[in-house]
């Protein structure tokens, strides 16, 4: 019996879940490597789904609301003189250019997307994950 009819059987019929116990490891190892496949399918659609939504925003929040930034020699630049800060359904942007912003600063915020003077700083749950821009 394969592991789909298998699971088919273990929906219905308690005699045919006794009998599984005498199958080999290896179709039992299979069979729960199965069950924990179908366990995270729930999650995965919900991640991928959250995902690509939060990348849809961040994309139309830069290209829409940001002032117009470049890098150039391994710095932002920027015509906006003061940092700029745009807030999105619990998600934080920040262009700064003047260097006023640091990545110390960063920690408290619970999601942020930082463009920094020299630096990029994505923060997720409270951790900051800098990097240095190369050019």
């Amino acid at each position: 019996m394969n592991i789909f009819k298998q699971f088919y059987r273990s929906i219905y019929s308690p005699k045919d879940i006794a009998l599984f116990r005498f199958q080999g490891i290896g179709k039992t190892i299979l069979y729960v490597f199965f069950l924990t496949f179908l366990s995270i399918l729930p999650s995965l659609v919900f991640i991928s789904s959250a995902l690509n939504s939060g990348i849809d925003s961040s994309r139309n929040v830069i290209e829409d609301e940001l002032p117009a930034f470049s890098i150039q020699d391994g710095r932002l630049t920027s015509e906006s003189k003061v940092p700029v800060t745009i807030n999105k359904d619990d998600f934080t942007i920040i262009l700064d250019s003047t260097g006023a912003v640091t990545t110390e600063n960063l920690s408290t915020d619970s999601n942020t997307l930082a463009l920094l003077k020299n630096e990029f700083a994505l923060v997720a749950g409270g951790k900051s994950n800098p990097t240095r821009i190369q050019c």
